[in-house]
């Protein structure tokens, strides 16, 4: 359900978590078909795309020095794979300009000479030097590895704080006029190449109208749950399930997800929370020496901003009950996306089982001690498919099924 901007009148205290009670006017205008777009949005993408040309620039610069870099250290990785498996074919050909290469090439020859030997005397001296060898050529190549990583490192260090304007303006939808505006004729990176012409090009994606982003929607929907696994990097994975929805370059994401602390990381205070909330909702496994808990993984991403909103409210339903429907609620940042995790509340979880919309609205305090609060704009998550998708994770939760595996992960014996 999606609240029209200027219809809700909240009137609560701005601290967390209070008690709010919201209070809708005596008359109503009708609610539009759809929204009309926030009135900040224009200006504030103008300024993105303005702000992104010299860190896309920045950007292209870096990746020009990293390449060679890279493809430097994929092709040590590929010596050194073929190296541990002594097997050529995994690096062939190898090539005789480099120094590296030819000295994997020479050590593979002498190796194989080692290995006849080995096979017709059995002498365990030829076997020694062999194990010598492969281990002084791992040791090079690993040690180019990391000098090439090293040198990779000094140059994304010199950038300075590169990561954060970066993640405005990767993958977001630029507007047309103000890339030029910032493009001049010498400037030949390919954000301005794309931008001065007309071609379809994959990397970048401009509007003629930044009006036009509030008509660009795109959804995911609730993923379906997979049972806990462990990933190559030896990190839990599985038991969660997530959604997202974009418009424009706004992106509203949700997750649940599983938490896992040690029990002796925990006060016995946070202890006894943390299983009064496993209580109430119904998950009776316990590990001796980890805590694993449904948790919601909230994120906002939005550059800045778009309409002057102060506060933002995770929420079921239209807001008319506060108190019951809020699931967050906190101040909206001068820049940059907001992140937060959400401990699951059964309250919360069994209406997102039962399919329930949530929306993400942001409202305008008219100032620091204003107990009324205008409602700027507002995105909801999709729900197709949520009340299976979450349904079917709680009752893996909640059925035993979760226990089974995390103790075939983490056997509680310590074994």
């Amino acid at each position: 359900m999606k609240i029209s901007p200027r219809l809700l009148l909240l009137l609560l205290a701005v601290t967390l978590p209070a008690p709010m009670v919201a209070q809708v006017p005596d008359t109503l205008a009708a609610e539009p078909a759809e929204p009309p777009p926030p009135a900040g949005l224009a200006a504030a993408e103008i300024a993105r795309s303005l702000r992104c040309v010299p860190t896309l620039a920045r950007l292209d610069t870096l990746n020009v020095k990293l390449e060679p870099l890279a493809v430097r250290s994929t092709r040590m990785r590929q010596l050194l794979d073929a190296v541990t498996r002594e097997d050529t074919t995994r690096a062939a050909p190898f090539d005789a300009r480099d120094p590296v290469d030819a000295s994997v090439s020479r050590w593979f020859a002498a190796d194989q000479t080692l290995a006849v030997q080995y096979s017709t005397t059995g002498d365990s001296l030829v076997e020694a030097r062999r194990a010598r060898g492969r281990e002084e050529i791992g040791k090079r190549l690993q040690s180019v590895i990391d000098s090439t990583n090293v040198r990779a490192k000094e140059l994304m260090d010199a950038t300075g704080e590169l990561d954060g304007e970066v993640a405005e303006c990767e993958n977001v939808l630029l507007v047309r006029s103000a890339v030029l505006e910032r493009c001049p004729p010498s400037l030949t990176i390919p954000v301005c190449a794309a931008a001065r012409t007309d071609s379809v090009v994959a990397t970048y994606h401009f509007v003629g109208d930044p009006v036009e982003m509030w008509d660009v929607e795109s959804s995911s929907l609730w993923t379906d749950p997979v049972r806990l696994g462990v990933s190559p990097n030896g990190s839990i994975l599985g038991a969660e399930s997530s959604v997202s929805e974009r418009r424009g370059n706004l992106v509203l994401g949700l997750a649940i997800r599983p938490m896992v602390q040690e029990r002796a990381n925990l006060t016995p205070e946070e202890l006894a929370t943390l299983e009064a909330g496993l209580d109430s909702i119904g998950v009776t496994y316990k590990h001796p020496r980890f805590v694993i808990a449904p948790t919601l993984s909230f994120e906002f991403i939005i550059a800045e901003p778009i309409a002057g909103e102060n506060f933002y409210f995770l929420h079921f339903g239209d807001l008319s009950q506060p108190t019951r429907d809020v699931i967050w609620s906190g101040p909206a940042p001068a820049r940059g996306p907001t992140r937060m995790i959400i401990p699951g509340r059964k309250s919360v979880l069994d209406r997102l089982a039962a399919g329930e919309i949530v929306s993400l609205t942001a409202v305008r305090f008219a100032d620091a001690t204003s107990k009324q609060a205008e409602a700027v704009y507002s995105l909801e998550l999709p729900s197709l498919r949520q009340d299976s998708a979450v349904g079917g994770l709680m009752q893996y939760y909640t059925g035993g099924q979760l226990g089974q595996d995390f103790d075939a992960i983490v056997p509680p014996t310590g074994g």
